[in-house]
């Protein structure tokens, strides 16, 4: 009984064996894992490990232990290869139960107030998506079929997950590592057009500021220029901020500016008041 669970699991399925319901599902899972692999997970890990936007999300839902970079990692690389096995039909339910966990997480605890059903998140229905292919298995027309019948022996087939797992594992957490963290300055420039106001002031994402409490910026004399220098200590390269006039954020519905460091020690961001900045190419 045990050998079956363990079989059925890494290359079990629930359909029926029926031709066409089964080309149909083959249909199916080879767009939903490529879709997936090339889509979200390929974007991700192109420098090998995750951008800084996807780890700074994942240490923002607090998985920072042993650290937010290998968390990404993992995830980032659990989509690229998940997706591939999915559409190929490899490992399906392993793949599918690490890629519905993921989505849960993104759609149900992530979002503040997820609606489950009235909500039409992308997010979500990937999960619903995964969470079928988990039940379902790979179908007749997978590599999975092909593995479930060679029998291998439950002792070398143990000891195969074992080993393919804990080395995922502990090479992604080798390479990961800690995030290392560097001192970055930062001199914010803004031009406030207009009456002189009260208080001009920057907000932001890293401490030392922060989105609840002013860091107020010094007009230039004979300008409508205000400047203030922040310095980090951060294990990221790039940092969100907006400007504040009389208590009032600029860039009203729109996101956040993005300073980029760019590997720089000192970074000068000039910009004017409630004027989105233009994209580089």
């Amino acid at each position: 009984m045990r050998s079956f669970s363990l079989r059925a699991f890494l290359f079990g399925q629930s359909l029926p064996d029926d031709r066409t319901l089964n080309i149909g599902w083959l249909l199916f899972r080879f767009y939903l894992g490529l879709s997936l692999a090339i889509g979200a997970g390929l974007p991700k890990i192109r420098d090998g490990f995750s951008p800084d936007w996807f780890v700074r999300m994942v240490d923002g839902m607090g998985f920072d232990f042993p650290s937010p970079v290998f968390w990404a990692a993992l995830a980032s690389w659990g989509e690229f290869l998940g997706g591939i096995c999915i559409a190929f039909g490899i490992l399906t339910r392993p793949m599918a139960l690490q890629l519905a966990f993921q989505f849960f997480i993104i759609s149900f605890i992530w979002y503040g107030e997820p609606e489950p059903l009235v909500g039409m998140y992308y997010q979500q229905l990937f999960f619903w998506c995964f969470l079928l292919v988990l039940f379902a298995g790979g179908g007749r027309f997978s590599v999975d079929r092909w593995l479930a019948a060679r029998q291998f022996p439950l002792r070398r087939l143990r000891l195969a997950t074992g080993i393919a797992l804990g080395g995922g594992i502990l090479l992604l957490g080798t390479a990961a590592g800690k995030m290392p963290i560097v001192k970055r300055t930062v001199v914010y420039r803004v031009q406030v057009p207009g009456p002189a106001p009260k208080v001009v002031a920057v907000r932001g994402g890293d401490a030392p500021l922060s989105w609840e409490t002013d860091r107020a910026l010094h007009l230039l004399p004979g300008t409508d220029m205000y400047t203030d220098t922040v310095t980090y200590n951060t294990a990221y390269g790039f940092t969100d901020v907006k400007f504040v006039r009389d208590g009032q954020f600029e860039l009203d519905q729109k996101d956040n500016r993005r300073v980029q460091f760019n590997g720089k020690d000192t970074v000068v961001y000039s910009a004017t008041f409630d004027v989105p900045d233009t994209p580089t190419k």
